[in-house]
């Protein structure tokens, strides 16, 4: 990475005043791509593209070279553009190869402008990558991202699989599937998927690219439609997933897991799942059907109804309520976050576009879209802890503007960034070394940082940690997670409402 910023940095200090840096990256990727189709077609093999600014040349290319010229926003994006959509077309078609060739392509961004990840996401997609942004190459956290990335399994070897192959197999009456993230595919389509059946078993098969020790799978299945003559059904839906790929020490590995589960009848009360209702799963497959819709060409004022349409739904279905009566509305213990985690998916980075790029837009929805139940509902809902000097604990807070005072030591937590806010009281007792207050707040200080490192440890990609102080610029990033345009006590209060309507 150090190199790669070198040659970066090198490349624009060479180039024309008022000229972007002579980048082509997709020429460059189509070319290393070919490469390593032509000398590994059957083998382990992944290629990283260090982008240290966009591409102004060649397919792919996203913005014209004269410095002036602006590069495409979310607002261009959904007008329609022909640039973008070439140049996603091109990277798209490169990631077919090199899934096809069970071959994975990595990004690392490093630059304040865009590069094009909006127009690589599907590349990402098809074969499994990992996209990485940072300010600079030299950024920590980018650097602890890339050595977790290539990090050694106990053989020596890379810890990643490649040449990924998925097979899920139920019974007859599941008639579709739908991929929602991890393991290879696009925009809802799983690659190169193909249906067969034997005996009383549907299989799917489709391929997975490459995968990380990081990887999630998401599914959705269509069940099929009921005919007209009545069949004795089974009690039980029998699941079978397996997954099939090479490590790069060129050992194969499969792993297979069954899941026998009890089948409803066409009659069944939804009230009567709720005692099986995993409500912190449901929340990410949420986040993944959301990203699914987006990537599929839904804006992001679209997403949000669909949202709200479903989440009232679900609620009236669940709910128990007197109609025209609002406070009369309980919700079920088994589903009782599920509203206030739509009202911090509403307003999180990977539904909300406004004051957002499109490089960065796509960088949460992708990581969204692999990551685990538990990252999931961190990257969408933080957590926010406060710390007291003397106290001898942390207190979970809500994400309320009321929750930052002056005495208090905040650690926020959403998964990408790790924010460690001073008070403005203990800031100020900090900036008087040697007496006995400001040695109290650094060591309290001390040890909610080395609390935050020990949470983003084994995380990827690596958190960024950020250590500020109340009011002052780097306190944004508390800020915006705690001072939300509706409160959530009113967003309830709308959604009882159109609840008992």
């Amino acid at each position: 990475a150090a190199e790669a910023a070198a040659e970066a940095a090198a490349a624009e200090a060479a180039g024309e005043a008022g000229k972007r840096g002579g980048r082509c990256t997709g020429s460059a990727l189509a070319a290393a791509t070919s490469l390593l189709a032509c000398s590994h077609p059957d083998s382990a093999a992944r290629t990283v593209v260090f982008c240290g600014g966009p591409s102004v040349g060649g397919a792919g290319a996203i913005v014209d070279s004269d410095a002036g010229s602006t590069v495409r926003s979310h607002k261009e994006l959904e007008a329609g553009s022909a640039r973008a959509t070439a140049a996603a077309e091109h990277y798209d078609a490169l990631g077919r190869a090199a899934a096809a060739r069970g071959h994975g392509v990595d990004v690392v961004a490093a630059s304040l402008e865009e590069v094009g990840l909006y127009e690589m996401k599907a590349l990402l997609g098809r074969t499994g990558g990992a996209a990485l942004q940072g300010e600079s190459f030299q950024d920590s956290h980018l650097l602890d991202s890339l050595r977790r990335l290539y990090a050694r399994a106990p053989d020596g070897s890379v810890g990643m699989g490649f040449g990924a192959q998925f097979e899920l197999t139920a019974g007859r009456d599941c008639e579709a599937i739908e991929h929602i993230g991890g393991g290879g595919g696009a925009a809802g389509e799983p690659e190169g998927l193909s249906v067969r059946e034997c005996g009383g078993a549907r299989s799917f098969a489709w391929a997975g690219g490459s995968l990380s020790p990081h990887t999630c799978v998401g599914l959705t299945l269509t069940p099929a439609k009921k005919g007209g003559g009545a069949s004795v059904m089974p009690q039980h839906q029998l699941l079978q997933l397996s997954a099939r790929y090479s490590t790069a020490g060129g050992r194969r590995v499969r792993r297979v897991t069954t899941l026998r589960l009890p089948r409803l009848t066409q009659s069944y009360d939804a009230k009567s799942l709720l005692p099986a209702l995993d409500q912190q799963a449901v929340a990410a497959l949420l986040v993944r059907q959301a990203v699914a819709k987006a990537n599929s060409g839904a804006s992001a004022p679209e997403m949000l109804r669909w949202i709200d349409r479903l989440l009232i739904k679900t609620m009236k279905t669940l709910c128990a309520y007197s109609k025209g009566d609002p406070g009369s509305v309980a919700l079920p213990p088994a589903a009782g976050i599920v509203p206030g985690f739509v009202f911090h998916l509403r307003r999180s980075p990977v539904l909300r576009t406004s004051g957002a790029s499109p490089d960065r837009t796509t960088f949460f929805r992708l990581l969204a879209s692999t990551l685990d139940t538990f990252s999931s509902l961190l990257l969408v809902q933080p957590t926010l802890r406060g710390f007291r000097v003397g106290s001898g604990g942390s207190a979970p807070l809500p994400l309320e503007p009321t929750s930052v005072t002056p005495d208090r030591l905040l650690l926020l937590d959403s998964f990408t960034q790790l924010v460690v806010c001073k008070g403005g009281a203990l800031a100020l007792a900090a900036r008087s070394p040697g007496s006995p207050p400001a040695e109290e707040v650094q060591q309290l200080t001390d040890a909610v940082a080395a609390e935050a490192a020990a949470l983003g440890a084994a995380r990827f990609p690596a958190p960024l940690l950020i250590e500020c102080e109340q009011g002052s610029s780097k306190a944004r990033y508390l800020a915006q997670k705690v001072n939300p345009d509706v409160p959530l006590s009113a967003f309830l209060q709308g959604l009882y409402r159109a609840i008992v309507e």
